[in-house]
């Protein structure tokens, strides 16, 4: 808006009643008209500047890049307990979907190119972990990686390119998290330890996991990994010890299990993306938690004392409501597991008068069936990706050396059958999906 020098002097003399003087009144208007005309030439140019920076990309400075620190990049800070975390941004980055383009594009190996089943474990004896690759006929199985190091709870990405697990050093204890980008080139590690627990993403574009690190007052801390660039951040800290996570089916928060360490109680919490806690209150004290696959209910345990008394599996709402028992054994009853294609649920059994068994429960009729052998104690049961076949690791004791052996229960046949037998210590199978 032009400045009105005469609207201005109407205002003076209503104040001081005297004849203005003309010619310092024309004075006056001139040098407001100048200030004007100056005022318009720097804006013009600014104008003009920004202008020629958008058009111009080399002109923009380059973003600062992130130091490494030994292998990996650190973008967390320490937060307090029950804080919402304070990292980079206000809000953590929104989960990734399948169709966004990774800046790598990793790419599977030969065995894993051909169209069969593939089911990732790990061999073990004394001096040598192996993880290993086998498909549903059980010939040469393909290694994967060797360590001296113990290996530890392979997961598979959600595309089925990737592997990730947990190796302990056998002198020191401490667990690292590692994960092989390509499957024929050696994996990367997290320079974090004492690892207690991870899961992948649903999009397979990050791993949470969890340890007790040293975070200001805090000796247990969450952390968020992006995988291809291989930087973490820091989503929560806290001073309970986490037992176990896993990321919902829906992208939007992490189920943690936490135990507190002077007593035995163990808690449920919800984690947001953006830091914020909220815990589940259960009637129970669970041994176990799992997602239910629609990502709007909650399978846990409820674990009694003394320890091997009945414990039953539970079904409840994320909110806490709903809250009913699945199963009725009369047994210690635990890891509960569903299956992704089909209306069944897996898990284990253990009483005083029997050995660890694994059975599948129909969930539409309520009907039972034992998918381990009798004779065998029998651990981890993994679901294929059709829902066809149910892997898990057997033991039959036969004098001081026990058997091993990974076996394959196929559902429609209702008949368990041996795969793989290496002589030694065998653990936790995973499909590739």
């Amino acid at each position: 808006m032009r400045y009105n020098i005469e609207r201005h002097c109407e205002v003076i003399m209503q104040t001081n009643p005297r004849s203005p003087d003309p010619i310092m009144l024309q004075r006056l208007n001139n040098w407001v008209r100048a200030k004007e005309a100056m005022a318009l030439v720097y804006t013009t140019a600014v104008i003009f500047a920004i202008s020629a920076c958008y058009s111009n990309p080399a002109s923009v400075a380059p973003p600062l890049s992130t130091p490494t620190v030994a292998g990996m990049t650190e973008t967390s800070s320490h937060v307090t307990p029950n804080t919402p975390v304070t990292t980079t941004s206000t809000t953590a980055p929104p989960i990734r979907t399948v169709t966004a383009t990774p800046t790598v594009v990793p790419q599977p190996s030969a065995t894993l190119a051909q169209p069969d089943y593939a089911i990732a474990y790990v061999a073990m004896d004394n001096s040598r972990s192996e993880l290993r690759l086998s498909n549903l006929k059980g010939v040469t199985s393909t290694l994967l990686n060797s360590a001296t190091n113990s290996l530890f709870l392979p997961k598979w990405s959600p595309d089925g390119l990737r592997v990730a697990y947990l190796s302990r050093n056998r002198t020191t204890d401490e667990m690292q998290l590692c994960v092989l980008l390509e499957l024929t080139e050696e994996p990367f590690c997290t320079n974090a330890n004492n690892i207690t627990g991870f899961d992948w993403s649903p999009d397979g574009q990050d791993i949470v996991f969890a340890g007790n690190f040293i975070e200001g007052d805090n000796r247990y801390a969450i952390y968020r990994l992006d995988v291809t660039k291989q930087n973490r951040s820091l989503l929560y800290a806290l001073d309970m010890q986490v037992v176990d996570l896993q990321w919902s089916p829906l992208g939007n928060q992490i189920l943690v299990l936490v135990e507190s360490s002077d007593t035995p109680l163990r808690f449920v919490y919800l984690l947001s993306l953006n830091g914020r806690l909220q815990e589940l209150v259960l009637n129970a004290v669970p041994e176990f938690v799992r997602w239910h696959s629609s990502g709007l209910g909650i399978l846990y345990d409820n674990r009694l004392y003394p320890a091997y008394q009945q414990r039953d599996i539970h079904l409840v709402g994320v909110d806490g409501s709903n809250d009913q028992s699945i199963t009725n054994t009369g047994k210690f009853t635990y890891d509960p597991v569903l299956s992704p294609a089909r209306n069944l649920m897996a898990y284990q059994t253990y009483s005083e008068t029997e050995q660890p068994r694994i059975y599948i429960l129909d969930l539409s009729s309520n009907q039972t069936i034992a998918a381990s052998p009798e004779n065998s104690s029998s651990w981890y049961p993994s679901w294929s990706p059709d829902g066809k076949y149910l892997a898990f690791l057997s033991q039959i004791r036969d004098g001081a050396k026990p058997d091993y052996s990974l076996h394959i229960f196929s559902v429609d046949d209702q008949r368990s059958t041996p795969l793989v037998n290496e002589g030694v210590a065998l653990f936790r199978p995973a499909w590739r999906p």
